[in-house]
């Protein structure tokens, strides 16, 4: 009796844990970094973030685009870290502090 509890037990985890499948997502957000130090700041913070799986910065446009996990983060939140870096982030202005 006692074994077939424990695989019950351990049946109900295994489904839980597949249902929870994250969602990843994309978003582009528009930045006022300009120069290759703008670039490097973002590209060694960014990744750090919990939920992102990866970025990348076009100088050319300013644009930051990160791929994330909507389980783990969303998008207003990448933007308020955005902003905390010392940058615009869409709608979200520079934090003057950074």
């Amino acid at each position: 009796m006692k074994r077939i509890f424990i695989l019950v037990f351990v049946a109900l985890f295994a489904v839980t844990g597949y249902a929870q499948k994250s969602i990843v997502k994309k978003i582009t957000i528009q930045t006022n970094g300009v120069c290759a130090e703008c670039k490097k700041i973002m590209m060694e913070n960014v990744p750090q973030w919990n939920g992102v799986r990866s970025c990348t910065y076009d100088m050319n446009s300013s644009k930051l685009t990160i791929v994330y996990d909507e389980g783990k983060t969303d998008a207003n939140t990448l933007r308020a870290n955005v902003s905390k870096l010392g940058y615009d982030a869409d709608h979200i202005k520079a934090n003057d502090e950074a």
